[in-house]
């Protein structure tokens, strides 16, 4: 999808919106909030809103949107409420009036999770597999740390051209032509990316292997950090629960590998 078209969408849905009609609003504050500490006792903050909203449109023509927002509500969802209209002519009972039928969607950083997971989850699946054999190919081939990187360089060099070129070709053009900064960030990527393939390889050939896994772990670890001390990226329960279970395998990996130690010492 274009994502031009999609914002230029979303800015004419919200323009659409009717102004909101005072006699089509709740307003009102949480009990107890006037007892925070902070909170003056005559506080007259409004803490919560039910607000009724149309959109004109053709396509919204009619369908109400009902939002509720404020403090310590017992519920966070998002519902559609389907409201079946009568036949005109009831050829077997009378149709009564009922409740509506409604649909609920839970929304929230864990689905928001889950949903980004389900289309990335190949790609992550991927790279840990082609990573993990490109570090056993590099254990167990008796080549240099530099006469490897060559060989794999030249390998990815023709595919490499066809992709750069088919980038070039599209409307978009190429990132080398989009600014300085851009082509100098495109350009450094090479020796950014071949340096530390580079001291990989060195490091496979003289450490072990479980070592070497073990420092794969450092990785989700570096990026955690940054994001949350650096970048001050809000932290979601679905996100740290992730990260828990990745220090969980950690430990558990180093109690083996610890283990494995100590038994081939007393044996020894």
């Amino acid at each position: 999808h274009d994502p031009a078209a999609m914002d230029a969408e979303k800015l004419r849905l919200l323009r659409a919106v009717r102004p909101a009609d005072p006699q089509q609003a709740v307003r009102g504050q949480v009990e107890g909030y006037r007892a925070i500490e902070g909170v003056a006792a005559d506080s007259q903050v409004e803490t919560f809103i039910a607000l009724r909203l149309a959109i004109d449109t053709w396509r919204w023509a009619g369908v109400p949107f009902c939002l509720r927002a404020g403090k310590n509500l017992p519920l966070t969802a998002t519902e559609v409420m389907v409201d079946l209209k009568p036949p005109p002519v009831a050829i077997f009972d009378d149709v009564g009036p009922r409740d509506s039928d409604y649909f609920r969607f839970r929304l929230g950083p864990q689905v928001e999770l889950a949903a980004g997971a389900r289309t990335t989850l190949w790609l992550s699946a991927t790279i840990a597999v082609t990573f993990g054999f490109y570090g056993l190919i590099r254990k167990q081939v008796a080549v240099g740390p530099v006469a490897g990187l060559t060989i794999e360089t030249l390998l990815l060099y023709l595919p490499s051209i066809a992709v750069a070129t088919w980038f070039g070709l599209s409307p978009a053009g190429s990132s080398m032509a989009q600014g300085l900064g851009l082509a100098a960030a495109v350009a450094l990527g090479g020796p950014m990316t071949a340096v530390p393939l580079a001291l990989f390889a060195t490091a496979a050939r003289r450490m072990d292997y479980t070592t070497i896994g073990f420092l794969q772990f450092l990785s989700p670890t570096i990026v955690f950090v940054l994001g949350l001390l650096w970048f001050h990226e809000p932290l979601h329960p679905a996100q740290l629960g992730c990260f828990v279970l990745i220090w969980c395998a950690m430990a558990l990996f180093v109690w083996d590998l610890l283990r494995g130690r100590r038994a081939a010492a007393s044996r020894a």
